[in-house]
């Protein structure tokens, strides 16, 4: 269970009794003398603790005993340090966050010379991430030097101080200083965003001067949130040609288009194939066509087959075919029997139509592909024929015997190996009985592939079988 920010004393309560442990189940700040302590230091305590009254006694979680907590800081890492190398450790995590946060804000000095002793590596993310804090709130100068110092990758994602989210343009500066540390990633990936949203224009300019692979995650994170949080001034500045960079600019498009595409998609393409070039249209409308199709795909495919030019519709074809082959294998199957465009040659648009067919019934799929045009049949018997094999290769047999002259030359010769090479023995049973000559022909070509992968005596006495019938 993970506690949620809440002032130490709360903290250390809460965390406590998530774990069952005896942690301000004591109500009253009455201290009890420990064996040999003054009854001037237990008044004392008894006064710290008056003033955190949910410190109670913590069970001690290796030894059992009870051992009482005041607000003192340096006792309360002590009971941390305890545990540390306990299973607890994690559940006390925001206990020693909070701890550090309130440390840092009132003596800056002691905290961080006491984060540099905590080992434990969960303990000492969570020390880090509240010293930060705490610094950030007293002393931002200082803040930002520990924040390089102090690079870390802890178990936990790193909560970004609310002083550099309000000074984004500022943090955004210390990033190439990070590296990829956890830390290092949470704020590349949080404070360009949050620069964009107030300042779109500044964001984006210096995201065009970082350099390598962070550069191009940082643009990419800019422009996405510019287009999602201020549609219409990312438009104005895509059209009205403010952002000159041709790459920064395609990129901005797309990114126009996707956000346009969350509320009207059948608009955003239209947009994208106005105002995009060839390889940001191409872009868009594989974002744009898959998501629409999971909603709505009869809607999809039918903006996509009334597109007029016929380069739109290649491109978006090619975008949807595979997932509308998928989805509906019905309606795709009926499309490439009865449409005489040319979308239909798609290869990948057939095999995954008659993947998908063969997947509910292989009989009915071999039927329909005797309906297609003969140079488009191999592309859909191939994967089927495949499919049968691999489930029941007696079957699959039997049913080429009996339309070999429908099968294609391909689809036979790839039947042929992968019988061969999955059962010998009764692929050479079943090839016996093929006397067609062109089919022998095919069924040659399967074994000579294997024959130049793994020569075996089984399989040139084979050959020289067919060939002698032949």
């Amino acid at each position: 269970m993970r506690v949620p920010f809440a002032p130490l004393s709360i903290a250390v309560a809460l965390a406590g009794a998530a774990l069952g442990y005896a942690v301000g189940r004591t109500t009253t700040s009455a201290h009890k003398p420990d064996v040999g302590e003054s009854p001037q230091r237990a008044k004392k305590k008894s006064h710290d603790l008056a003033q955190f009254p949910t410190f109670g006694p913590i069970h001690d979680v290796s030894t059992g005993a009870l051992i009482t907590i005041d607000h003192d800081p340096s006792e309360v890492l002590g009971f941390l340090k305890k545990i540390a190398g306990s299973d607890d450790a994690f559940a006390f995590a925001d206990v020693c966050e909070s701890l550090f946060r309130s440390w840092a804000a009132k003596n800056p000095d002691a905290a961080i010379q006491a984060v540099e002793g905590v080992e434990n590596r969960v303990f000492r993310s969570a020390a880090i991430q509240g010293a930060l804090h705490g610094l950030f709130a007293n002393d931002p100068e200082r803040a930002m030097k520990q924040l390089v110092d102090w690079q870390y990758d802890g178990p936990h994602a790193f909560s970004v101080p609310d002083w550099l989210k309000e000074n984004p343009a500022t943090g955004c500066a210390l990033l190439s200083q990070m590296g990829n540390s956890g830390m290092g990633l949470q704020l590349r990936w949080t404070l360009p965003r949050v620069w964009a949203e107030d300042e779109p224009a500044a964001a984006l300019e210096w995201a065009r001067t970082q350099p390598g692979a962070a550069g191009a995650q940082i643009r990419e994170i800019v422009i996405k949130a510019w287009a999602e949080t201020d549609l219409v001034g990312a438009e104005a500045a895509f059209e009205s040609g403010n952002v000159s960079d041709k790459k920064l600019r395609s990129a901005l498009g797309v990114a126009i288009a996707s956000a346009r595409a969350k509320n009207d998609p059948k608009a955003a393409l239209t947009w994208a194939a106005e105002h995009l070039d060839l390889r940001g249209f191409t872009s868009t409308t594989a974002r744009v066509l898959g998501d629409w199709a999971e909603d709505n795909l009869a809607d999809a495919v039918e903006w996509t087959l009334a597109q007029p030019n016929a380069d739109t519709q290649r491109i978006a074809f090619s975008a949807l075919a595979e997932q509308w082959a998928e989805a509906d294998v019905s309606s795709a199957a009926k499309f490439a029997v009865e449409s005489d465009s040319l979308l239909v040659s798609s290869w990948g648009f057939l095999r995954t139509v008659g993947e998908n067919y063969a997947k509910q019934d292989p009989i009915a799929a071999l039927d329909w592909t005797e309906q297609l045009r003969g140079d488009l049949r191999s592309r859909a018997q191939t994967p089927i024929l495949r499919k049968l094999l691999a489930t029941d290769p007696k079957l699959a047999g039997a049913e080429v015997s009996k339309r070999l002259q429908r099968i294609s030359a391909a689809s036979l010769e790839s039947f042929s190996y992968h019988f061969f090479k999955s059962d010998p023995d009764a692929a050479a049973a079943w090839m016996k009985t093929i006397y067609n000559g062109p089919a022998l022909v095919e069924i040659r070509n399967g074994l000579r592939d294997i024959a130049r992968e793994r020569p075996s005596e089984k399989m040139q006495s084979l050959l020289k079988e067919l060939d002698s019938d032949q």
